[in-house]
């Protein structure tokens, strides 16, 4: 089980082999991990290739599979309603998602870097009477970690 979300997608993904294989955990800075691809006519979703880096005495890559998180999952457990307060006025708010990302991570208690979604304009639109604006958060395609989309409404 995850015990710290706010690590990069990387290190959680090692966390969670070590967790069935805790050999791995004092060897896991000696791996690369690929990029991911999909899986699906399987139990998992996705597998990912871990190559020992150079000097390993390990030879051989070793394919893992696994099932990505929705970030749609992480954010309705973290978020009521998918609605948060900015705190600000919206005409703070950055173009695209990426540029937003330290608000994100703080408020689904995430650690993306903006290599781990795609830079998705920012809308705007209305809840009622009040200004809004709709912030798409799409893990990259290349992302260990998550998969799916979500939108978070923004208030002031």
């Amino acid at each position: 089980m995850v015990s710290d979300w706010s690590k990069t997608p990387e290190n959680i993904l090692k966390d969670l082999i070590a967790s069935v294989n805790p050999k791995f955990n004092t060897h896991r800075d000696k791996y690369t991990l690929g990029t991911p691809t999909p899986l699906t006519l399987q139990s998992r979703n996705t597998a990912v290739v871990l190559t020992p880096k150079p000097g390993v005495n390990v030879i051989n890559p070793t394919t893992i599979r696994y099932n990505r998180i929705p970030i749609s999952a992480v954010a309705n457990a973290r978020i009521a309603g998918l609605t948060v307060t900015l705190g600000a006025a919206l005409s703070t708010l950055p173009s695209t998602a990426t540029g937003l990302l330290p608000k994100i991570n703080s408020w689904l208690g995430l650690g993306l870097g903006p290599n781990d979604i795609v830079a998705t304009n920012i809308t705007s639109g209305l809840l009622g009477v009040l200004p809004i604006k709709l912030v798409t958060v799409t893990p990259a395609s290349n992302n260990l970690l998550f998969i799916g989309s979500v939108v978070l409404t923004v208030k002031a």
